[in-house]
């Protein structure tokens, strides 16, 4: 799944609702003029958010209490904000945490998860 623009807020939202995660969609960022994209790959999930004019010393990613927070200010060039970019999502449980690779560019935020790895159904025990 690869969706642009407001729709991909919209597909990263219904990922939340479909995994149980979200129960409602007052986590939904609708205020600013951010875009967000997500997009599964063979082994996890790209989230992509769209910060244009947001320096990378002004980006602040954290994960707690289950919860991804992504918040990053625009500013002018005296430092007044001028665009709050805020996001909390409650973190999908099959993702790792520890796995999360970053990359900034050109206003673009790259966060990539790798899934967490499931036991096998059958376990063996060796007599």
């Amino acid at each position: 799944m690869y969706v642009e623009g407001l729709e991909g807020l919209k597909a990263l939202e219904d990922y939340f609702l479909d995994n149980g995660l979200l129960k409602n969609s007052k986590y939904r960022n609708t205020h600013t003029n951010t875009n967000a994209t997500i997009k599964s790959v063979e082994n996890g999930k790209v989230i992509t958010f769209d910060l244009v004019g947001v320096k990378k010393e002004d980006i602040s990613i954290n994960i707690k209490d289950n919860y991804l927070i992504l918040k990053g200010d625009r500013k002018d060039s005296d430092g007044k904000v001028i665009t709050k970019n805020n996001y909390r999502f409650p973190f999908p449980k099959d993702l790792d945490r520890s796995s999360c690779s970053s990359e900034y560019e050109n206003g673009v935020l790259q966060l990539s998860f790798d899934f967490i790895e499931k036991e096998k159904d059958l376990f063996e025990i060796f007599i």
